[in-house]
């Protein structure tokens, strides 16, 4: 009877070893794969901004994004729509340049045919040149208080609209940005 117990004991200690060990082995595993699908999810070409929804902004040489740490001068972008209260365009990413920076903002709770028609109305943006390309996309050439600036707005399926400013002392860089359509060609779906 003592001899049945012991085999009983040692085969539920062998049991038990070996239960541990595979359940180490799935631990193991486990945290490999959160690794790399951290690794997965984090990895983002150093050229290109994620704007969600799949969509990418790819910078061009010489440009970073700015970092939330980075003492950046935000008075070009608000004095596009200080004028407006009623409008909502959030800064949602900041981009420098060697000599210009590039604000994106999204604009909320209003259609890129009424933000075209306020925007180009404004005379405090003392607009330049204009063109509505579309229903859902629109630029604008302008030259407030000693700066040139291009607005570019594209509204992507999901609905979001991106509004692209494009601000600098350069006046040739910044109407290229407008003539080129410079800003809506670095647009493109994440693969």
């Amino acid at each position: 009877m003592l001899l049945k117990q012991e085999r009983d004991i040692t085969g539920l200690f062998l049991l038990s070893i070996f239960l541990d060990l595979i359940m180490l082995k799935l631990k193991s595993l486990f945290i490999i794969f959160v690794l790399f699908g951290l690794a997965a999810c984090s990895s983002q070409h150093p050229n290109e901004v994620v704007l969600g929804n799949g969509i990418l902004f790819h910078l061009d040489a010489g440009e970073a994004q700015a970092s939330e740490t980075d003492e950046m001068d935000f008075s070009g972008y608000q004095s596009i729509f200080e004028h407006h209260p009623e409008l909502q365009v959030p800064l949602y990413k900041t981009i420098y340049g060697e000599d210009y920076q590039i604000f994106i903002g999204i604009a909320v709770s209003i259609t890129p045919s009424k933000l075209f028609s306020i925007l180009t109305a404004d005379s405090s943006l003392q607009c330049v040149a204009s063109e509505k390309i579309s229903d859902t996309r629109f630029k604008l050439l302008a030259k407030p208080h000693h700066e040139h600036l291009a607005i570019n707005l594209i509204q992507i399926a999901s609905g979001n609209k991106f509004i692209f400013c494009a601000i600098g002392q350069d006046s040739l860089k910044i109407q290229n940005f407008y003539e080129k359509n410079a800003l809506f060609e670095r647009l493109s779906e994440a693969h």
